[in-house]
């Protein structure tokens, strides 16, 4: 990010009590470091929302590096628009850095979005002001709570997509979301639930889309972080495609 040129970033740094020497790093670099002393991500996410100046906001973890060239490219895509938001594409890479795939940005769906998280932490670059009129992140989500955001925002608004990669999501046993795919899918059906009230789906389909996320959550860790996520997502791809039919034939 930081050898991005030419671009005006406003770089926060949310310090949730990190022990690696965070603030010697914030130091060498021109960015601002913002102490949160909430316990959850949810948390200081929203602070984060908060104490940035900028009229869109690009949320970036740890795990996430961000493409500089395309970052400039999106910036002139938006000039003299301006969209919500805009879905982007990113990169998904190993534990090593190697690339894995591309996931392409693609609009939201107010069915199939029930059933995957429609976008990356780092493929969505929001306003501010939406944000905060959203209500921000839910601070009683542990995790997944990105994918219950997408799901409030894609229902209020309607942004753009950009086919270019932001930047890259590293997939590695140590990360939040994946340290823990049980806890992950707990909080995602929870989120799925919700949205699925909020948009009044029908019953049989709500059911349905339950059934799926409880399927996940009994047989999902006989696969946990056994080969690449392509093999978990083929393993899932049928009874996916086969709940968005159904779902499909609505409403």
């Amino acid at each position: 990010m930081f050898a991005t040129e030419g671009i005006g970033l406003e770089v926060l740094v949310v310090d949730g009590g990190s022990t690696d020497g965070t603030l010697d790093v914030v130091r060498r670099f021109s960015a601002r470091l913002v102490v949160s002393p909430g316990s959850s991500i949810a948390s200081a996410r929203n602070l984060g929302i908060r104490e940035s100046t900028g009229q869109y906001i690009l949320f970036v973890d740890s795990d996430d590096r961000i493409v500089g060239g395309n970052l400039a490219k999106l910036i002139e895509t938006l000039h003299g628009r301006i969209p919500p938001f805009v879905i982007c594409a990113y990169n998904w890479v190993d534990h090593t850095g190697a690339f894995v795939e591309m996931k392409l940005p693609r609009k939201p769906d107010r069915l199939g979005d029930l059933l995957e998280n429609p976008a990356g932490l780092i493929s969505v670059v929001c306003k501010k002001e939406i944000l905060l009129a959203i209500g921000g992140f839910v601070e009683e989500f542990s995790v997944a709570e990105d994918y219950d955001l997408w799901l409030r925002l894609f229902e209020r608004e309607e942004g753009i997509c950009f086919p270019f990669p932001i930047g890259d999501h590293r997939f590695h046993e140590g990360s939040a979301t994946h340290s823990d795919l049980r806890r992950m899918i707990v909080f995602a059906m929870l989120a799925s639930a919700r949205a699925s009230e909020r948009r009044r789906v029908p019953i049989f389909v709500s059911l349905l889309v339950v059934a799926y996320w409880l399927i996940r959550l009994v047989l999902f860790p006989s696969f946990q972080l056994r080969g690449s996520p392509l093999g978990r997502r083929k393993a899932w791809a049928v009874l996916k495609g086969a709940l968005s039919q159904v779902g499909r034939y609505r409403i």
